[in-house]
C-alpha cells in the first residue's frame, strides 16, 4: 500500500465489520445528477455592507473627481499663510467615516 502527498487513493476504506466503503468525491468535481449543487452554485447573496458599497461607489462616480473651486480656494489660502484647517472638524470626520464603515449610528462611539 502506497500513499503519496498530494496523490488521490481511489480505493476503497475498510471500515469496521471488514466492509468497505467508496471514495468521496471531490469538492470541487461536479455530479451530473445533482440538482441541489447546481441551483446553489447560481445563488449569489449580498451583504448589507456590500450592498451599502455598491450604492456608494455608484454616488462617488457622479460626482467630479476634483473641486476645481475649492482647490484654488486652498492653495490661494496656503500661498497667503491663512489657511487654517480645523483640528476638531477633521478629527470628526474621521470618526464619523469609521463609524460608517464599522457599521455603527452617526454619533456614538
Amino acid at each position: 500500500m502506497s500513499n503519496e502527498i498530494g496523490g488521490i487513493d481511489r480505493r476503497g476504506v475498510s471500515v469496521g465489520t471488514g466492509g468497505t466503503s467508496a471514495p468521496k468525491r471531490d469538492a470541487g468535481q461536479t455530479h451530473s445528477g445533482s440538482t441541489a449543487s447546481s441551483a446553489a452554485a447560481g445563488a449569489v447573496q449580498i451583504t448589507d455592507a456590500a450592498s451599502q458599497l455598491s450604492r456608494l461607489e455608484q454616488t462617488v462616480r457622479t460626482l467630479p473627481e476634483v473641486d476645481s473651486e475649492r482647490v484654488a480656494r486652498v492653495s490661494a489660502a496656503l500661498a497667503q499663510g491663512t489657511y487654517r484647517p480645523d483640528p476638531q472638524k477633521i478629527a470628526d470626520g474621521l470618526i464619523k467615516s469609521e463609524q460608517a464603515l464599522a457599521g455603527l449610528p452617526q454619533g456614538k462611539a
